[in-house]
């Protein structure tokens, strides 16, 4: 009988352990992420450090979220004024971009002017923390590819 105990606490323990350690690094502890998909495969912003931020300084919102290989997402949107729905790439004159970077290799597939097409929709912005979603199709002008980034959400803490 002890026997029995022992092996299911040991069990129940082990479990525990795993659970935490999932779940902490899906967590970064300030609350901050930039997660999607990039031609289906997952993309999360890193826990380990403060690899997401945003700032929002005379009409121009940043967001960025960045992993531990070096591939990051990267939100520029001009005339900025809080809540609402932004595109990328729906003509010449439109300066907002949303980018997927990574640097092994170096490239980047972009959103931007006439280019490729998106969307960030910011559903919250206190002044301390913007949250929202995106999506896009990128391009990449050196190799002439696009990357379909999908399901896209953030959080993030203004610097």
């Amino acid at each position: 009988m002890k026997k029995s105990i022992l092996i299911v606490l040991t069990i129940v323990s082990l479990s525990l352990v795993n659970c935490n350690k999932d779940n902490a690094e899906d967590t970064n502890p300030s609350g901050e992420f930039v997660t999607c998909k990039v031609d289906g495969v997952d993309f999360r912003a890193s826990a380990d450090y403060d690899t997401t931020a945003a700032t929002k300084t005379n009409g121009i919102l940043t967001i960025q979220g960045s992993d531990n290989s070096g591939k990051a997402i990267h939100v520029l949107i001009h005339n900025y004024i809080g809540e609402g729905t932004y595109h990328t790439g729906d003509n010449l004159s439109n300066t907002n971009s949303l980018s997927y970077i990574t640097v092994n290799p170096v490239a980047s597939w972009m959103s931007t002017f006439d280019v490729g097409s998106g969307t960030l929709e910011v559903t919250t912005d206190d002044d301390n923390t913007v949250e929202g979603a995106f999506f896009f199709e990128g391009y990449n002008a050196d190799n002439q590819t696009t990357k379909s980034i999908t399901n896209g959400s953030f959080k993030a803490n203004f610097q």
